[in-house]
């Protein structure tokens, strides 16, 4: 954990961001504001480290397969020659993970009868942990060959951002539509050929095992972010802890891309806190749906005020 918060430490002072990351017992890793922060303003831009497109996205319009944005209907959004299935907005998204890795696999995922997996939220599907694998086959190729490592020795630096990442625990139950061990047989029947192909049987078995894959999905279960045209990952946004009555907000930007707001007055020392299920749902609903999509019972002040509430009626 030191190490992890050091990394984001030098990162938020590179930003010259008005807070710093936070660890301890009872709040795990949070936000904490380093100076006095006026609502409204931006105190956070991020791009994903992964994204995808939600079904609705690419069944019915056409999104960037790289950055989600709608591509214009001039000039003519770019179609992958390979698959015939991915569309870019703009020749700096024709992505080389989709290229490479991804391509070849799919149309076959975007087909599966098992691609909708979630059934706590509509952010997750077979193709999110598609992309993740694809996005870690190609990193570690080229951090390899950058570093001239073998895969072994670039693993490390490729996994990092991922283990700074929160998971859910061995026990932890997923609200999934169908069993876990149906969603990772179905995956590794799509990827192997391609991932063998790029990275060797070893390597491939160990990347599309079930221990490997339950804790991509835990992270992605808990960490995912909706966002235009789909859901992503974010390396600093995830850190937000969740408040129903948050003093900062996500917004959309036209792409995958977020912007982190105040929504209201921040002092010097406060928790920063972001909702992470819609706004306006009463108690029981957002305590249900915290519990089946993140595994936690909220115990914010609103939380607690309007369950003694409850109690007393």
């Amino acid at each position: 954990m030191e190490g992890a918060l050091t990394y984001y430490r030098d990162v938020l002072t590179r930003l010259e961001a008005p807070f710093e990351i936070r660890h301890d017992d009872t709040q795990g890793k949070h936000i904490v504001a380093i100076k006095d922060i006026p609502c409204g303003t931006s105190i956070l831009e991020e791009s994903p480290l992964v994204c995808w497109p939600s079904r609705l996205a690419w069944a019915e319009e056409e999104v960037c397969g790289h950055c989600l944005r709608k591509p214009p209907k001039r000039p003519k959004p770019r179609v992958c020659d390979n698959c015939c299935v991915e569309s870019f907005c703009h020749r700096t998204c024709v992505s080389a993970i989709h290229d490479s890795c991804l391509c070849p696999v799919l149309k076959a995922l975007r087909s599966h009868k098992l691609y909708d997996i979630d059934g706590a939220t509509d952010e997750v599907n077979l193709e999110t942990l598609a992309r993740i694998v694809a996005h870690i086959t190609v990193r570690l190729v080229l951090t390899a060959e950058k570093h001239q490592v073998t895969l072994e020795q670039a693993a490390p630096t490729v996994m990092a951002p991922w283990e700074r990442f929160m998971t859910v625990p061995d026990e932890a139950e997923f609200a999934l539509n169908i069993p876990l061990a149906e969603v990772f047989t179905a995956l590794r029947g799509i990827m192997a050929p391609s991932v063998t192909q790029t990275l060797g049987e070893e390597f491939a078995n160990e990347l599309l095992s079930d221990a490997f894959l339950r804790g991509l999905l835990g992270r992605v279960v808990l960490n995912a972010q909706a966002c235009t045209n789909g859901a992503a990952v974010y390396v600093i946004q995830s850190n937000f802890n969740h408040s129903c009555a948050p003093n900062c907000q996500v917004d959309f930007e036209e792409t995958s891309d977020i912007a982190v707001k105040t929504c209201k007055d921040v002092k010097i020392g406060e928790e920063l806190t972001i909702s992470y299920i819609p706004d306006g749902l009463q108690y029981m609903e957002r305590k249900s749906r915290l519990e089946t999509s993140h595994l936690f019972t909220c115990a914010c002040e609103l939380c607690e005020m309007e369950k003694k509430t409850m109690m007393t009626v």
